[in-house]
């Protein structure tokens, strides 16, 4: 792969991954570490892929969700945006789907002798997705669905691996000590290679021994040529004509009478009726002709897109809107996306103190869709917000970001959980919180209850 993407000048795509789990909880490997060796490998020489490593929390939090509702622009973090990014798991684990005993025996009169040996089947399918980073979206078409067979005997492990839509098979084998680690490899670096030469449009399938005439491998090369522009039809075609030594022109999408030629010499030389067009057959001709597309323009990054950063959504809400005298109030907080959060409470003698994070509650880490209580009764020895003064108003108000903001809180705010805190009220906890992070990027939810 690394030497296609040299021979087609593919170079500086920037790509990420969500985890690449195991849905069946059967296996325990490292597949997304796998992915990332398999995409470093093809990008050695050719510098197609640049991979971004970021995690908020390794194992906790979802990559792409962070990275694309993060402000990769601001002055905190400078990230390039990634184009694309690898989505998928290990959706399929069947263990000892067949299984079986092989042996002999041999009795005489004087001796009995026997030999057996222990044979089971298992199989392990891995998908994988790419999707386009900035609109969340899977690109139709651009997947991998790959199936590994392992067999184990009582000498060994033997493995094998098949593309379905290539109708091939494809054979690897090691020993008893590595067990099913190496065959989630093989299936991982046969999806990376599938889903990146879709994605580039590079034919992949030569690093998979699979013959040009291969149905699949015609049908992929047509969906490609179908959907070009008819000018970069005539680019394609003048890149490679340059790359052959046919052509001595520019690779700049405009037919002219030298183009023609060049095309008529081209096709005289390969074999094809000689029109002088460009066609189907010119461009599958080239694209198996293991050219150098030396004028081919660069597949640059497009230029980074500016992200505006957007607040995360606070949903506050209490058990209840008006409250008796010694009531417990209860509070229920979640994000739209995972952040971290901080809440604070206005006690109706103007008191303000943190509740939340608390020495009963330390994560401040909240997950996207999960409702969290505050405080936590199921929590042994946990405070409760108890409201004492009838006719009074009581507020809440949580704050949540995509970063901690726990290091960034001004010397006022930095005090221990429950004990007061030097703020007029909570309109004016938020403007201390708001002065620390970047603009627009911290998200407020407020609540109001009364006491009768």
């Amino acid at each position: 792969m690394d030497h296609l993407f040299l021979t087609y000048n593919k170079s500086g795509f920037v790509i990420t991954s969500t985890g690449i789990p195991d849905s069946t909880g059967k296996m325990s490997v490292g597949a997304r570490d796998m992915l990332i060796t398999a995409i470093s490998r093809m990008s050695k020489s050719s510098d197609a892929f640049h991979y971004v490593d970021f995690e908020l929390n390794a194992g906790q939090v979802d990559t792409v969700q962070h990275l694309s509702s993060l402000m990769l622009n601001s002055g905190q973090m400078k990230i390039d945006a990634p184009q694309v990014y690898i989505r998928g798991s290990i959706s399929q684990v069947d263990q000892a789907i067949q299984s079986g005993k092989e042996g002999f025996g041999l009795t005489t009169g004087y001796l009995d002798f026997g030999a057996q040996k222990d044979r089971m089947t298992s199989q392990v399918t891995l998908e994988l997705h790419l999707g386009n980073f900035m609109t969340r979206t899977l690109i139709s078409g651009i997947d991998a669905n790959n199936t590994i067979t392992i067999v184990r005997s009582g000498q060994g492990l033997d493995a094998g691996a098949k593309i379905s839509k290539a109708g091939l098979n494809f054979s690897v084998s090691s020993d008893t000590s590595e067990g099913s680690g190496q065959a989630v490899r093989t299936l991982v670096e046969l999806g990376v290679i599938e889903l990146m030469g879709k994605w580039t449009q590079v034919p992949y399938w030569t690093c998979l021994e699979i013959e040009r005439t291969n149905p699949m491998a015609m049908k992929q090369l047509r969906d490609w040529y179908d959907g070009m522009s008819e000018k970069e039809q005539i680019q394609f075609v003048q890149a490679g004509l340059i790359g052959s030594g046919h052509y001595q022109g520019k690779s700049d999408g405009m037919q002219s009478e030298a183009l023609r030629s060049a095309i008529s010499r081209y096709q005289a030389d390969r074999g094809l009726v000689p029109t002088g067009r460009i066609s189907f057959e010119v461009y599958e001709s080239m694209m198996a002709g293991n050219m150098q597309f030396s004028a081919l323009p660069a597949s640059a990054p497009p230029k980074p897109p500016q992200i505006t950063p957007t607040p995360i959504a606070v949903n506050l809400l209490g058990d209840k809107r008006e409250y008796s005298v010694g009531d417990a109030a209860l509070l229920s907080l979640s994000l739209s996306r995972s952040g971290f959060a901080y809440c604070y409470y206005k006690d109706a003698d103007g008191t303000v103190v943190q509740i939340y994070p608390n020495r009963f509650q330390p994560d401040k880490l909240v997950q996207a869709g999960r409702s969290l209580s505050i405080p936590d009764s199921s929590v042994p020895g946990n405070f409760s917000i108890r409201l004492t003064r009838k006719g009074a108003k009581e507020d809440f108000a949580c704050l949540a970001s995509d970063i901690d903001i726990g290091t960034l809180l001004p010397p006022k705010l930095r005090v221990q959980e429950l004990t007061p805190i030097d703020a007029k009220n909570l309109d004016d906890v938020v403007k201390m919180v708001q002065g620390v992070v970047p603009q627009g990027t911290l998200g407020s939810g407020r609540y109001t209850v009364n006491v009768r």
